[in-house]
């Protein structure tokens, strides 16, 4: 997973990706990143990204974290469900259905 660490590199970011907002010493937000990781190899050609600068999470106007933006050719769709998050099958469930629909 990428760590990227201000709006620029943000807004760099071109589909296929998932980028994963937090904020450092956020356990659910840890516990996220933690799910994603072992997903990885699971979606070929996704970039998986993650972002804890919390000026450039307020910059973007994101109030709560964790907060999940997945950028697909078709668009982006976002998740701020903390209990999906936490839960690794119900994670790869929304991966899988957003990003496969593709």
């Amino acid at each position: 997973m990428k760590h990227l660490q201000n709006l620029t590199e943000i807004e760099q970011v071109k589909a296929p990706a998932l980028i994963k907002f937090g904020q450092p010493g956020c356990v659910p937000c840890q516990m996220a990143e933690d799910n994603l990781v072992g997903m990885e190899q699971e979606f070929e050609g996704l970039e998986f990204n993650s972002c804890s600068d919390v000026d450039t999470v307020v910059a973007l106007g994101i109030q709560h974290t964790p907060f999940i933006k997945l950028l697909t050719e078709d668009g982006e769709t976002t998740l701020s469900d903390v209990g999906i998050m936490m839960d690794s099958e119900a994670l790869k469930n929304w991966i899988t259905e957003n990003y496969k629909k593709q």
